[in-house]
């Protein structure tokens, strides 16, 4: 059986997972691949079996099957457009605050959603 890393190249915004700020029970829009950079912190109960915090910059060697580059800026506009459209039902849905969007995901058109797709697989496939 041979080991592999999680990997994701493009990642998302947390709260299209479900993750959330404990304090507040509200939605984030953030990126882990920005958060490693940080002195921010996560908990994964499950993954634990704990409720401890643990710091994003250490996931490496807190979580070493997972591998995540340090990205700059929010990610591509595709996720911005979806996480802003369906912020308010995945809370709903988990019972918690929607997340505070950051100024221009809701402007983003569909057509600048797919062209942002388009470049994310063409520069995966390079």
């Amino acid at each position: 059986k041979t080991s592999q890393k999680h990997r994701v190249a493009l990642h998302r915004p947390q709260g299209l997972s479900g993750w959330h700020q404990t304090s507040s029970d509200k939605l984030v829009a953030d990126i882990c691949s920005t958060k490693i950079t940080t002195e921010n912190t996560y908990q994964i109960s499950s993954r634990f079996n704990d409720e401890k915090y643990r710091n994003y910059k250490d996931v490496a060697t807190e979580i070493p099957d997972w591998e995540i580059k340090t990205t700059t800026g929010d990610g591509p506009e595709f996720w911005h457009r979806l996480f802003a459209k369906h912020n308010f039902a995945i809370a709903k849905l988990l019972e918690i605050e929607p997340a505070d969007i950051p100024k221009g995901w809701q402007k983003v058109t569909e057509a600048r959603a797919l062209k942002s797709l388009e470049i994310m697989y063409t520069d995966l496939s390079k």
